[in-house]
């Protein structure tokens, strides 16, 4: 695992070894093993190292002497062995025992067609020395990040693994409107863009080619492209998803340095470290965080595991106390506003891990590939109304529409029913935006500023999900909703998450659902088998029955959250109107008046604002940085 920057264009090499090296030098932490820089005519790329698989070898950049082409790489290719023996039979002799070796020599041979045979977590940027052309590429699901600047006075380009560090290169950087207000309704801001206009965000599953001031991008893979329908019986289905989960986890314990796993003591998780403990010789070391006072900890079941496979179990218990000391170090680490409020968690048990281990297997994924979040069987159960009823619920939402707000918002029931009906006559895009959306709930849009509020009222927000739907696409509504969170939720929200958190604290972190092999077998499944009106994950569970306890496969799903609903009505109460009300981004972004009435909304438990508060806490900081910094 590592850190990668570079410039390529009309930049000295002196010039570009000193702004690279700076670059480099911002992410130390991604890489504090080793460090380099290359520069030749106008391209400098340079690297830090965490260093995982050959130790003492693979030092980047990486010249190939054959080809005079240069690579650097953050990430792993679990299968480099088998593609290494394939070019051995081909001819090609290895100076290293890397992984990045195996790119190089691939990329000679196959050009672009090389993506297709790596099966890992990856972004590379390879000088082809022959063509003068640049070759960037990303894997499949976007599990390791790239941003990218282009400046077109110079014609040059700037990338990096992380924000921050073109952030501090870079001049002229004005705040994104658009990005800001998908940021407050989403909570991440999505790809391509950063919260400055003048930084974007690589997609995955691309590469790019850039030659003459000019990227072109191009994709090698979509989850769409995937057939819909297995042909294996239910039994063949199961035994295969086994097998394949298997092989997932055994070639991600490749490693020159110890190994761990993180422990919800959810079934995703509790499934890897079932896998691990089957695979290794040693017991597995295992790590959990809980939260003060919260009845909904998974502290027990993630023992109950630990005992039934003889792990080395470790924990840690988070306070609201440790929120406002942590909250700086979170925010700086993203770079641009981020406000997934379960990265503090995972920070916390990505610094308990890398206290005992360097990589640590993750469970995430699995929601996605077997339909685990409930707003899933929600969408089915409402289009499997839509088709029996006639119209009827379509009637009875119009007429709810009729009742006042301040009634309905008192009974939780009475909420869902009314939100269930809103959106009924709307299409499955427009559905899922709005179910995404922060800013659907109460009177959130009152917390900006006059000007923000017109700027949001002109702006077709609220939309960028929509983008991803087909309209050829399957008739399978959850097959649709969790193809969508591929391309957006996961890699924009929930991998940038992990990954940010985990490079903090010089962790590794691998997530053997994400193999892009198991996924595709995944997506081959009917939902039918994934879920039901009452359940999600119907054939992961079916086919984890001999390896994890029925009151793990059967528990309420529970997501790896903090319980800030309760920590901002007490506990953090006062550091949060402090920090809102007398803050810098008052004014320009926010109203005081409007951020007032949501604090006194949440704290009397009138309307749930834990999210949208958390946003403008995470948005202040970053705010006060950016000011501190112009």
């Amino acid at each position: 695992m590592c850190g990668i920057a570079g410039i390529v264009g009309n930049v000295s090499a002196l010039s570009g070894k000193d702004i690279v090296t700076k670059m480099t030098a911002a992410m130390s932490y991604r890489g504090p093993d080793d460090s380099g820089c290359w520069s030749q005519d106008h391209i400098t790329l340079g690297h830090r190292r965490l260093s995982i698989i050959d130790l003492g070898g693979g030092h980047q950049p990486m010249v190939d002497e054959k080809t005079g082409n240069v690579i650097v790489f953050n990430g792993e290719i679990y299968n480099f062995n088998e593609i290494r023996a394939e070019l051995i039979r081909n001819g090609e002799r290895f100076v290293t025992s890397s992984d990045t070796e195996v790119i190089l020599k691939a990329y000679s041979i196959y050009k672009e067609q090389c993506l297709q045979k790596f099966n890992g977590m990856f972004v590379f940027a390879l000088w082809d020395y022959a063509t003068k052309k640049l070759f960037i590429a990303r894997d499949r699901l976007g599990v390791k990040p790239l941003y990218y600047s282009i400046d077109k006075q110079t014609n040059s380009l700037y990338f990096s693994s992380e924000f921050k560090p073109i952030a501090d290169v870079i001049t002229n950087k004005t705040i994104n409107d658009s990005a800001f207000i998908d940021y407050m309704n989403f909570l991440y801001i999505p790809t391509p863009h950063t919260i400055f206009n003048q930084i974007m965000k690589f997609p995955q599953a691309t590469y790019g080619v850039w030659e003459n001031g000019v990227m072109q991008f191009h994709l090698y893979w979509n989850p769409w492209d995937i057939p819909a329908q297995s042909t294996l019986n239910v039994n063949e289905l199961r035994d295969e998803l086994d097998s394949k989960l298997h092989e997932a986890v055994r070639l991600r314990l490749v490693s020159d340095v110890p190994l761990g796993a993180f422990l919800s003591g959810g079934i995703d998780s509790s499934a890897v470290v079932a896998h691990m403990a089957e695979l290794t010789s040693t017991p597995v070391k295992t790590f959990t965080i809980g939260f003060e006072a919260d009845p909904d900890n998974e502290l027990d079941d993630a023992r109950l595991i630990s005992k039934l496979y003889g792990t080395e179990h470790y924990e840690q218990i988070i306070t609201p106390l440790d929120i406002p000391e942590i909250l700086a170090k979170i925010v700086a680490h993203f770079g641009e506003p981020f406000a997934d409020s379960s990265a503090v968690p995972t920070y916390f048990v990505s610094a308990l891990a890398r206290g005992h281990v360097t990589v640590a297997l993750s469970g995430d994924g699995g929601d996605e590939l077997f339909a685990g979040y409930n707003a899933y069987r929600y969408y089915k159960t409402l289009y499997d109304l839509k088709k029996y009823s006639c119209g009827t619920i379509s009637i009875a939402g119009k007429a709810f529409r009729f009742l006042p707000r301040n009634i309905t918002r008192k009974s939780i029931g009475v909420t869902k029913v009314r939100s269930f009906l809103e959106k009924y006559d709307h299409t499955l895009a427009q559905q899922w935006s709005v179910s995404r959306s922060v800013m659907s709930r109460g009177s959130a849009i009152n917390v900006f500023s006059r000007d923000m509020r017109a700027r949001m009222l002109s702006k077709q927000w609220n939309t960028h999900l929509g983008d991803y739907f087909r309209e050829n696409s399957p008739a399978d509504i959850v097959g649709n909703l969790t193809r969508v969170d591929m391309q957006t939720y996961l890699p924009d929200d929930l991998l940038v998450k992990v990954d940010r958190m985990s490079m903090a604290a010089s962790l590794e972190v691998r997530s053997p659902f994400l193999d892009y092999k198991l996924l595709e077998f995944t997506l081959t499944i009917p939902s039918t088998l994934k879920l039901n009106h009452s359940a999600g994950k119907l054939i992961l569970k079916d086919s984890l029955k001999k390896r994890l306890p029925t009151s793990v496969l059967n528990k309420k799903k529970q997501g790896f959250v903090m319980p800030m609903e309760k920590w901002f009505r007490n506990g953090l109460q006062n550091y949060l109107a402090e920090t809102l009300l007398e803050g810098k981004s008052v004014g320009y972004f926010f109203d005081k008046k409007g951020i007032e009435d949501v604090i006194q909304e949440h704290t009397h438990g009138k309307v749930d604002h834990d999210d949208l508060l958390w946003a403008m806490l995470i948005f202040e900081k970053w705010y006060e940085n950016h000011t501190r910094a112009v």
